[in-house]
């Protein structure tokens, strides 16, 4: 009889520690699934201006976008300014404040400056759900750094924010081309196809295109990244490590003049103003990129006898095979992290792929790369 009593105390002892345990998870998910989303921001966007300017609502006023709630120890608002000028005698700054017109931005300033016409954010200390907190665009004088134009709205956080749902793009796909290589991209009025020609080389024949894929902020788009993929014919006849080693060696000491047959560059005087032009070709801009002299027209010449554009650093970040066999070298612009750069050759061409890194398009990106195969 002692033996099924301790049994049962035994088990009583253990459920009670599997409810606590349970309850104490279930407290955590219950916090989780209350202080960690990104919400959409609803009935909150106002007018800095009431006026004047002739332009449509989408571009008018200061949109209230996102209420990011999944850090730990800070929220984070994401808004964009439509409404400002240009002319260099005021900027423009977010300013957020409690009820009690306390300052809740983390770094405890009192405002915060932003540029207008592109997604700002700011970080503000962690508020409950059932909060109300007081946010103003300021317009400031630049010298004096006195409010100029100041309006307000009050966001109350149980009433205007709402689930963030994502919208799908890859929804309206439809079918592109460009020389050799075929995709699916976005169906968007603003997506563009053309051609390139070079002013000295008859042979450098291409084309390109630009897709633009819109980023989401809450319920609604706000900006555009875009995926740009283009080509010139293989006039060289590189091999694709040929052709990148050139590439980045151009790059890096005379700036984008690509990969030619044929080049003009300038010489200056000086003061800026062009009094000559030299044509030379492939391999003399090799030789001028490593330090070698070249000889035209009885005048010897050096990289330094020239104008050169903005010199551009690349770093090779490895190979990979961009679609069905087709080898790609994958690279970025070191002044630039905002992208991933692939050069590929397949058949005549040399291709360039930049795609932009923006986590918040990642499935768009995605789906596009996967959809890159060879026009057989």
């Amino acid at each position: 009889m002692k033996k099924i009593v301790k049994i049962t105390l035994a088990f009583i002892i253990l459920a009670i520690i599997i409810l606590g345990i349970s309850l104490l998870f279930g407290k955590e998910e219950q916090e989780k699934d209350e202080q960690g989303k990104v919400y959409s921001i609803k009935n909150a966007d106002f007018y800095l201006y009431q006026d004047v300017y002739d332009r449509e609502d989408e571009y008018r006023g200061v949109k209230l976008l996102e209420y990011d709630d999944t850090a730990k120890d800070y929220a984070e608002i994401y808004c964009i300014l439509y409404d400002y000028n240009t002319d260099g005698s005021v900027y423009y700054a977010i300013k957020v404040e409690d009820e009690t017109n306390h300052s809740l931005l983390i770094d405890e300033q009192e405002d915060q400056q932003i540029m207008g016409g592109i997604v700002a954010s700011a970080k503000i200390k962690k508020m409950p759900l059932n909060s109300k907190i007081n946010f103003s665009m300021l317009e400031k004088d630049v010298e004096t750094k006195k409010i100029v134009k100041k309006e307000s709205v009050k966001i109350d956080l149980e009433k205007n924010l709402e689930e963030k749902i994502k919208i799908d793009q890859t929804s309206n796909l439809i079918d592109g081309e460009l020389g050799d290589i075929k995709f699916k991209y976005i169906n968007n009025q603003y997506a563009y196809f053309g051609e390139t020609s070079h002013a000295y080389s008859s042979n450098l024949i291409g084309k390109s295109c630009s897709l633009p894929i819109e980023m989401q902020y809450g319920n609604r788009f706000a900006t555009q990244e875009h995926i740009e993929l283009s080509y010139d014919k293989n006039v060289n006849n590189l091999t694709l490590e040929q052709a990148f080693e050139s590439f980045t060696l151009i790059n890096e000491n005379f700036g984008q003049y690509g990969l030619s047959d044929v080049y003009g560059i300038d010489i200056s005087n000086g003061e800026g103003e062009v009094v000559d032009t030299i044509i030379i070709d492939f391999e003399e801009m090799i030789k001028l990129c490593k330090g070698q002299e070249i000889e035209k027209n009885g005048k010897k010449y050096t990289k330094d006898s020239f104008e050169r554009y903005a010199e551009m650093k690349i770093t090779k970040e490895g190979v990979l095979e961009i679609c069905d066999g087709i080898k790609a070298i994958k690279f970025n612009f070191d002044q630039d992290n905002s992208q991933d750069c692939y050069m590929f050759i397949y058949k005549d061409n040399i291709y360039q792929l930049k795609i932009p890194r923006e986590e918040r398009i990642k499935d768009e990106v995605n789906q596009f790369l996967g959809s890159l195969k060879p026009n057989e």
